[in-house]
């Protein structure tokens, strides 16, 4: 019986850790589909010479799409970057698994987005992808790091408390 109890603490709190370490995945999550996203943006401005506001929307990312239906008269794609991202980078909204750095991307993604010319754009939505790519690398990179430490962690303090019951 005590046996049994402890291997259930030991899975209990390995689990545990893995779940302490789902934040860095859910970033790599989001980091994968903004670069997607901004990717396709890139190809319907560029290549398929579409408005700003339906290139957002035809984005395939969450958050590009909300952006893109935020604009409208007198709301350039900047103002309605702002309002998307008030919301979702709050605790528990859609970007909230993003650092500063992440948002800083976006942020100089949207500044200018639409204002000016086809050079300029290009220039601007690379220089975003390669901004969002590096972010890509970092995280997972931490997200390996942290599933491997929270996981070792949990494991550890599941067998020390196994240890006392027994």
């Amino acid at each position: 019986m005590r046996v049994a109890l402890a291997l259930c603490v030991v899975v209990g709190c390995a689990l545990c850790g893995s779940a302490m370490a789902m934040g860095q995945r859910r970033r790599v999550r989001l980091l994968e589909a903004l670069l997607r996203g901004v990717k396709l943006l890139r190809f319907h401005m560029l290549r398929m010479s579409e408005p700003v506001r339906q290139a957002l929307i035809s984005s395939g990312c969450a958050a590009l799409e909300a952006a893109g239906r935020a604009m409208g008269p007198g709301i350039g794609a900047a103002e309605a970057w702002a309002r998307v991202r008030r919301e979702a980078a709050r605790k528990g909204g859609g970007l909230d698994a993003l650092t500063p750095e992440d948002l800083r991307a976006l942020d100089a993604l949207f500044e200018r987005l639409g204002e000016s010319g086809r050079e300029s754009q290009e220039i601007q939505l690379d220089a975003a992808c390669a901004a969002l790519e590096r972010s890509l690398e970092a995280a997972r990179r931490r997200s390996a790091e942290s599933d491997r430490l929270y996981l070792s962690l949990g494991t550890l303090t599941g067998l020390m408390i196994a240890l006392i019951l027994i």
